[in-house]
């Protein structure tokens, strides 16, 4: 039976109504309790954006905003709030981490103020931005993510302050170049277009020069693995294939990159679906391919990755909401609740596939 937008948004709602009768309320603030659990000592979420109420929170804004059901926006909010409580709780070497720290924690702040208008955690997100970022001023031995650059150009985009753009900078200046192996390339999939995104934004030479040398690294690995016959959507979380997708929008060279990664889980999918382990979860299972093949959607204007990416939608539908069964999020102790490794990144993603339009790409 071929789904219509219709039976994704539909399966979103049935997410996002399942993680709103989860929350756990003390207040104006909710949380959720259980094996997703990443706040050391208290068996609950954390305030993070990769597995904490404020990602969880981002998922309910859109929500709402696709549904106007009023539930969804009330959770988001108390989320968010569950978020902003422990704010001093955050290690200072997280301060500036956007999946952990503060950057991701004002990063959905934004974004739940745009989905729920809720106009003052605008102010109070640049808030937060503009206190940490004397964090990167003197910071000799600073860990950066590239997903870090990445967020506040991407803020900055949306609201041009001076601090924003040069806070990137400077962490683009500790951006360690990727290591001779497979780990280390594995483990910063985005670093190249964090490279490519600097550039665009300051026109300084040396972020093109890094971004195309990082870029060719990345191409030499994905050669090798593909002439060994090693199967990239097995050994590549589905993050690896779209800094080559967004960089064709740039340069039309890494177009057989892109080409490789899609592929792979292409012709791997009829394998990944008949798991009995599977992982659904975005950050590396089935819905991160499925987000990564909307984008392909959009930006290679090729149907047939859409047909991918809603044949992922089909089977979590068949498989897990028609009998409300638990959703495999990649471990062992069940499923989990955050945007990036549980039910709300699911959610998210069939969000996604509802509109594609409105909605952006989580990778």
């Amino acid at each position: 039976m071929k789904l219509s937008p219709q039976n994704f948004l539909e399966c979103a709602e049935f997410l996002g109504a399942k993680l709103s009768r989860e929350a756990i309320w003390a207040g104006e603030r909710c949380n959720w309790f259980g094996h997703q659990a990443t706040e050391p000592g208290t068996g609950m979420c954390g305030a993070d954006y990769y597995s904490g109420t404020s990602g969880i929170a981002v998922f309910l804004g859109h929500l709402y905003a696709a549904t106007g059901e009023k539930i969804f926006r009330i959770t988001a909010e108390g989320a968010i709030r569950q978020a902003l409580s422990r704010l001093d709780h955050i290690p200072l070497d997280q301060r500036l981490d956007f999946k952990s720290g503060l950057i991701g924690i004002a990063h959905a702040l934004l974004d739940v103020s745009r989905t729920c208008n809720i106009e003052k955690f605008n102010a109070l997100a640049l808030l937060i931005l503009e206190e940490i970022s004397s964090d990167a001023l003197d910071g000799k031995d600073l860990e950066v993510s590239p997903s870090d650059i990445l967020s506040l150009l991407k803020i900055h985009r949306d609201h041009p302050r001076d601090f924003l753009l040069q806070t990137a900078l400077r962490l683009g200046e500790h951006l360690r170049p990727v290591g001779e192996d497979l780990y280390g390339f594995a483990l910063e999939p985005s670093q190249p277009l964090a490279f490519l995104e600097l550039f665009h934004a300051t026109g300084q030479e040396k972020f093109q020069q890094a971004a195309e040398q990082t870029f060719a690294y990345q191409l030499k690995i994905l050669g090798a693995l593909v002439n060994r016959n090693v199967d990239v959507a097995e050994s590549i979380p589905a993050a690896f294939g779209m800094p080559f997708i967004r960089a064709i929008e740039s340069n039309d060279f890494y177009l057989d990159g892109a080409r490789s990664v899609l592929l792979s889980i292409t012709k791997n999918l009829p394998n990944s679906l008949s798991e009995a382990d599977m992982d659904f979860s975005p950050a590396q299972g089935l819905t991160g391919q499925a987000d990564l093949l909307i984008e392909a959607t959009c930006i290679l204007r090729d149907g047939g990755y859409r047909l991918s990416a809603e044949l992922i939608g089909g089977v979590g539908i068949d498989r897990y909401k028609k009998d409300d069964l638990p959703w495999p999020c990649g471990a062992a102790d069940g499923e989990r609740s955050g945007l990036m490794t549980g039910l709300a990144g699911i959610g998210y993603v069939y969000l996604r596939l509802w509109d594609s339009t409105n909605i952006p790409s989580l990778l």
